[in-house]
């Protein structure tokens, strides 16, 4: 099978966020965490900023109960941690971080600082100018965490936007375009795309569903199989059947730099199952383009987006007042985020 490619947030840049200086207790025999920044992708990445005494060395940081190396920041004595990953629905766990070195052949350990992105937004909202695409976005991104939050049923006496006015908490509502659609012409009859759905919780990710030729026999379907793979059990029976297909997906109409994704068979029933990686907030309107490719060729084309999705469940009560709520406020963080990138200048 073709090598699954680069995820979909390669294809943008990451939002920087710069965080306020932080001082924390400490000594000048200690490391110390003196500032935090946090970047927004399809998750949060923190970057904790640690000063250590004159002859520091081996500077590391346990952070959540696992121990990470810094590197050295541009400025002399001061060394970056880097936690990847802290997800949309952690944003209300306090992360306890312990700063460490080695001096004088000891570790030396420093003060614990705690860290919770809500906190972190909340800062910043502090200097922020109403209504500025800035303050815009921390909202966003707070109402977007706590929504999660409610529909996963994760944390729900601590949400993310607890600290907000009541006005801010009020979701956006807008009119939302589809662009779905099918163009082209297929050049293989192997595999077709035949529906498109979505996960949405931490991230959001496209489910693309595909019908594959032969699919029918397979044993996992009460199927007779196929008489060559019958030393194979039933679900290796249809990996086997598609291990030569794959799904592309590009923002681009002439697949240029494509990522692709395997399937996966939805048993008991006929079919298969395609799950994206995450899709970056500002990239929630981008129509992108997905196929089915075999080894003789490709399907017709498929247009789709986020908004597509939203669009099409809303007007027609696809989605419960929850989900409801859910989607509402992943478009308002999706267009917060385009927003200040713009402002930006990006």
């Amino acid at each position: 099978m073709k090598r699954v490619l680069c995820c979909l947030l390669s294809l943008v840049l990451l939002l920087s966020l710069a965080g306020l200086p932080v001082v924390a207790v400490g000594t000048a025999t200690q490391p110390v965490v003196v500032g935090v920044r946090a970047s927004m992708g399809e998750d949060f990445t923190v970057r904790f900023y640690i000063r250590v005494p004159e002859g520091g060395e081996n500077v590391r940081a346990m952070v959540g109960g696992v121990t990470y190396s810094a590197v050295p920041a541009e400025e002399e004595g001061l060394y970056v941690v880097t936690y990847p990953h802290l997800t949309l629905l952690s944003m209300t766990e306090e992360i306890e971080v312990i700063p460490s070195c080695r001096k004088d052949n000891q570790v030396v350990k420093g003060v614990s600082y705690f860290f919770s992105m809500r906190d972190y937004a909340m800062r910043l909202l502090a200097d922020a100018e109403q209504g500025s695409p800035l303050y815009r976005v921390l909202v966003a991104m707070l109402n977007y965490g706590a929504a999660a939050q409610v529909y996963n049923s994760y944390r729900p006496g601590n949400l993310a936007n607890d600290y907000l006015p009541a006005a801010a908490k009020q979701p956006v509502v807008r009119d939302y375009q589809s662009v779905l659609r099918k163009e082209g012409e297929a050049t293989q009859s192997e595999a077709e795309l035949v529906s498109t759905s979505m996960v949405i919780g931490e991230a959001a990710c496209f489910k693309l569903y595909v019908n594959v030729a032969g699919q029918e026999k397979l044993r996992v379907n009460g199927g007779s199989g196929y008489p060559e793979w019958q030393m194979l059990n039933k679900n290796a029976e249809a990996a086997m059947l598609v291990e030569d297909i794959f799904v592309e997906v590009a923002d681009n109409p002439d697949f240029e730099d494509p990522t692709a994704f395997p399937l996966e068979k939805v048993a008991p029933f006929e079919g298969y199952l395609a799950v994206t990686s995450g899709i970056y907030a500002a990239e929630f309107g981008r129509p992108y383009y997905i196929r089915a490719v075999t080894p003789a060729g490709h399907s017709a084309t498929l247009v789709y987006s986020v908004e597509s999705y939203v669009a099409r469940n809303v007007s027609d009560t696809g989605l419960d007042e929850g989900a409801k709520q859910m989607v509402y406020a992943m478009m308002e963080y999706g267009d917060a985020v385009q927003a200040y990138r713009q402002s930006l200048g990006e």
